[in-house]
This record gives C-alpha cells, structure tokens and sequence, in this order.
C-alpha cells in the first residue's frame, strides 16, 4: 500500500506537462561523405506542405505552428515614411531600422496604428505579434536551400517574392534576443540572414535590420 501511495505522489509530482523540446531536421538531402548530416538526416521531419497561406494576411508554419505576417517588410512596402534611419549606404524608406525602432514598430501593429494586411474579422483581430526571438527566426531556415535557406509553401522549392513571403530580402532581420554580452551602454541584438543564412549581432542603435513579426504558436 505505502509502495503504491508513493508511485501514486511520484507521478503527481511529476511535471508530465513538460513535453519534450524536438528539434527538427535540418532539411540537407544532399550526402557528400558517410555520417554527414545529408545522410543521416536527424531530427524532425520538415512537414510538407511547409507552409500554409492562411489568405488573411499571415502564414502558419506547420513545424512549429507560428504564424507570421506574410509581408515580410511592411515598413517598406506600406509605411516607408516610419523609416527614416539612413545613412550614406542604407536610405530612409526602404525598411531596414535600428532594432529600438523594430520594437516600436510591432508595438504599433499591436496599437492598430500599422495595418500589415491581416484582414480584421476573418480570422480575427490580432494584437500579439512580436519582434521574434532568435530561435523563432532561426527556425524557418531549411538548409537544402541556396542563396534563400527558406522554402516555398510546398516545402519542396526555395522560397520565392510572393511564395510564402511578400518582400523576402538579403540583408539581416532583427530578432528580439538581446547579446548576452552587452550592457546598458552598449546594446547588441541577434539578428539572420536569409541569404545563404547567417547568424550575427549587432549594435542595436545601429541601422541595418529588416522587421518582421510573429505570433502563437497556434
């Protein structure tokens, strides 16, 4: 009786909630020697379809169930007079921003101030999109994927302007994820690139980020 009483506390005790955290595959098919990872192909598979359009403005991910404003570069596209950060290589207008004013900007969204063509009422008013963090951007990269490491809504292509994202571009995209390593004087963010994907930092104040936002997962 005490043996059954104690199993009975230890798995309601238990955090049986804690579902594991999977990590997904990468999506490189391509094998160039034994054990790489194009052979071994770890992980979750990617879903395919990757993406699905929900024809409202956003996109879900079907990895990881995050929705996402469809045009990727809002500030350009509808709101290029919010950009006013320039300097001799980067003119004002064209959607790349200190990372200050990536925050203002999805707070704006969340304010109704900046409509980023998410239909209200179809699938409802949203007011919790996010500057995503660094793992959420991080996440859309598929590896088989060259200069784009991101794909198209089947999963089987290299993203394309319109499929699944409005506006894709080059450069480095903010995340939310702040540099461990900077202090209040000096303050680094994470950001990526989609081009043939990488990972930096950088000084928050300074201009050279594109904004997106996302929310869920769903």
């Amino acid at each position: 009786m005490k043996t059954r009483m104690a199993l009975v506390f230890l798995l309601w005790a238990a955090p049986l909630w804690a579902a594991p955290a999977l990590v997904s595959q990468t999506g490189q098919e391509a094998s160039f020697v034994a054990g790489d990872d194009g052979s071994i192909q770890a992980g979750v598979p990617l879903p395919t379809p990757r993406f699905t359009d929900n024809g409202d403005g956003a996109v879900t991910d079907r990895l990881t169930k995050l929705m996402w404003l469809k045009d990727l570069n809002c500030i350009k596209h509808k709101y290029p007079l919010f950009d006013q950060d320039r300097n001799s290589w980067d003119p004002a207008g064209d959607g790349l921003v200190t990372w200050f004013h990536a925050l203002e900007f999805v707070a704006g969204i969340n304010a109704g101030v900046f409509d980023c063509g998410v239909v209200p009422g179809r699938k409802g008013v949203y007011t919790d999109w996010r500057l995503p963090n660094i793992r959420e951007l991080f996440s859309l990269i598929d590896f088989k994927f060259y200069p784009y490491a991101l794909s198209d809504l089947t999963g089987t292509a290299m993203a394309a302007d319109g499929n699944p994202f409005i506006g894709l571009e080059p450069g480095n995209w903010w995340s939310s994820t702040r540099d461990a390593g900077s202090n209040s004087a000096i303050t680094a963010a994470w950001f990526i690139t989609f081009y043939d994907f990488r990972m930096s930092d950088g000084n928050s104040s300074a201009i050279g980020g594109y904004v997106t936002a996302v929310r869920g997962p769903q």
